[in-house]
């Protein structure tokens, strides 16, 4: 089956906000991990990531932790990255 791949920058929040929730829940800073395919978070797609946080409350460095791993347009290194995460 031949489909487009999906845009690692999007899939990541959709990820990131049940986790975040929890963590808020029990009393502890979120740590959000982000995998991406980009080299750098210099784009206009982490900034509406991090004003999506913003808008349910969370602050990086203040009440939330954001950890970035690039995969530098190499998607065969995602799987190790998220198993680093983990």
């Amino acid at each position: 089956m031949d489909r487009p791949p999906l845009p690692a920058d999007l899939g990541a929040g959709a990820v990131a906000a049940p986790f975040a929730a929890e963590a808020q829940r029990e009393g502890t800073v979120p740590r959000i991990g982000v995998l991406t395919l980009s080299v750098g978070v210099a784009t206009p797609t982490f900034e509406a990531f991090r004003q999506g946080l913003r808008a349910q409350g969370y602050v990086e460095g203040q009440n939330a932790t954001i950890e970035f791993y690039f995969a530098d347009g190499h998607p065969e290194r995602l799987r190790d990255m998220a198993i680093e995460l983990v």
